[in-house]
């Protein structure tokens, strides 16, 4: 796994030469949202960029969760959700300030859009929405991080992509259960 992962590094690295050889320009993080950092690369700065908004989405959905749902499971599982996230976006916003990386601070329009949908529902409409959600939204979030761990740069954000990965996995384990169950 480490001489796969030391030749994936080289080859980036190669690629990453060329491209500046002969002109290529990758997007920053300006372009994606926020501040670059100038010490870790597009791939490490999309994955801050990407796993805030995931996991502002996911604590935003849960916080209508609790005052809209009457499942007990289901707002047991939404306020796991808001400790849990608000854990992991603080250890992100740590190590954004560390590395230099402005984080957004707002949703993107689809993760907006997901939460502007789950607003106009009510009962088991929203208690589906809401699962489906998490559901959608915590696959996204271990897109992020896989992505992160295989091509991002920086150790210590791939560290962290690592972590968030394991807990999102988990955490769709008991979402894809409770869909599953209705």
């Amino acid at each position: 796994m480490n001489q796969r992962l030391s030749m994936l590094k080289r080859t980036v690295s190669i690629v990453c030469a060329l491209c500046l050889f002969i002109g290529c320009s990758n997007p920053t993080m300006t372009q994606l949202g926020g501040k670059p950092s100038p010490e870790i690369m597009k791939v490490d700065n999309g994955f801050f960029k990407n796993i805030t908004e995931t996991i502002l989405t996911e604590v935003q959905s849960s916080q209508l969760a609790l005052a809209q749902s009457q499942n007990p499971t289901l707002r047991s599982y939404a306020q796991q959700m808001i400790t849990d996230h608000s854990a992991a976006h603080s250890k992100v916003i740590a190590l954004a300030a560390k590395k230099q990386v402005e984080l957004p601070t707002e949703l993107g329009p689809d993760q907006q859009s997901m939460i502007d949908n789950l607003k106009s529902k009510s009962g088991q409409d929203f208690d589906k929405a809401y699962i489906d959600l998490q559901v959608a939204a915590h696959k996204r979030a271990i897109q992020i991080a896989n992505d992160e761990v295989l091509n991002g740069s920086d150790a210590d954000v791939r560290n962290l992509a690592s972590n968030i990965q394991d807990s999102a996995n988990m955490h769709l384990r008991v979402a894809e259960d409770m869909q599953g169950s209705r």
